[in-house]
């Protein structure tokens, strides 16, 4: 009998005891982040990550590279930075 092997993924990444839960774990680079979406946009990323057999983070990913690919974007201010 053959050993079924899973899809590769990454280690989590290490973090202390006090990092933010936003960050406790999920992949290094990551960070967990709620915002609203319209329905009918989740429901077209969701029935794309479907029939691409893909996870909707990674249609999200993408989608998001797309958008961002090419601007300028300037630093914010410090009185903005978290």
């Amino acid at each position: 009998m053959t050993k079924r092997k899973g899809p590769k993924t990454e280690p989590l990444a290490e973090k202390p005891a006090f990092a933010p839960s936003a960050e406790r774990g999920i992949r290094k680079g990551y960070i967990r982040y709620s915002f609203l979406i319209r329905k009918d946009q989740l429901e077209k990323i969701r029935t794309l990550a479907y029939w691409q057999r893909r996870k909707i983070k990674k249609v999200m990913e993408e989608a998001l590279n797309s958008y961002l690919e090419g601007k300028t974007i300037k630093p914010l201010p410090p009185e903005v930075e978290e």
